[in-house]
Formats: structure tokens, sequence, C-alpha cells
């Protein structure tokens, strides 16, 4: 995800793109909003900056846990957060398109 996330924007754009348009990448996709949603329903959030209480109410006290909680958490959030970018960019460009033609 770091190499992800030293890419430049239109980059990241392209790479997705190619990305989710093989069967492993859909499917990896698909995973991520997948965890996302169970740390919604879990921790009231996917945001790992958002739910420090969460975890704390839960009585997690294993450091290397709650590390692994958060570092999990902060992956999905980054691809989830990308994807939207790229579908945003995606509806875009269509509407734009379609003004054009008109």
């Amino acid at each position: 995800m770091k190499l992800f996330d030293a890419l430049p924007q239109g980059e990241k754009l392209r790479f997705l793109t190619e990305f989710s348009g093989t069967s492993e990448g859909r499917q990896v996709l698909e995973e991520a909003k997948t965890i996302a949603r169970a740390l919604e329903q879990r921790l009231g959030s996917s945001d790992p900056r958002s739910f420090k209480k969460e975890l704390d109410r839960l009585g997690l006290k294993d450091a290397a846990v709650i590390d692994r909680i958060k570092d999990v958490a902060r992956l999905v959030d980054r691809a989830d957060r990308a994807e939207l970018s790229r579908k945003h960019e995606l509806t875009r460009g269509l509407k734009k398109g379609l003004g054009l033609g008109m």
C-alpha cells in the first residue's frame, strides 16, 4: 500500500482502473468493502482515527492486536477512499463527455 500511496493521483486512478478490471482486483476490492462493513458494525467506523474509544470499551489491552486492527483498518480505509475517487472521476468524465455531445 505504501507504493500505491507514493503514486501521483493520476497514476493511482489508472492503477485502480486496471486493478479493478481483473477478477482478482475486483475480489480484493470486495473483500476490503466487507472488512470495512465489519469494522463499522463492530466499532462504529472503518476509519482507524475514530474508533479508539470503541477499542477501549471492548477492553482490548493487547497492543499488538490493537496495532494490527488499526493497520488493517488503514489499508481498508485507503483502498475504499481510492476506489471512491476512481468512481467519482469516472462519473465526472462521463458527465463531461455527455455535456460536450449536446
